[in-house]
């Protein structure tokens, strides 16, 4: 996988689009399903109604730092899930299944 930010073009969006590609990224929301449901207008709104936090998103959005942690979350929520487990990934077993998303981990906290 190759990540490429550009802070130029995250610099020209809305608040409204920044929040909506944060919410896009960060899904809390599912259907009866498990289905994952994009972000409602007013969510959106929650957000690019606080110029603070925009401005902490959109520093977020520029950087391979909070890219690679939220890589190293999606890896370990699968994983836990997988192995039905809870709790902090990085900690958990090191075996043959688990040692390249435990990898993946620890570069994330490095990063």
């Amino acid at each position: 996988m190759i990540l490429r930010t550009r802070p130029d073009v995250v610099a020209t969006w809305s608040d409204n689009e920044v929040a909506r590609r944060w919410m896009m990224i960060c899904l809390h929301r599912r259907s009866s399903d498990g289905l994952l449901l994009p972000p409602t207008e007013a969510e959106i709104r929650s957000i690019a109604g606080r110029p603070v936090k925009c401005g902490e998103i959109r520093n977020r959005l520029s950087s391979i730092s909070w890219w690679m942690r939220l890589l190293c979350r999606g890896v370990a929520m699968r994983a836990n899930q997988e192995d039905e487990e809870s709790g902090c990934f990085s900690l958990c077993h090191a075996d043959g299944r688990r040692s390249l998303a435990a990898g993946v981990c620890r570069l994330c906290r490095s990063g």
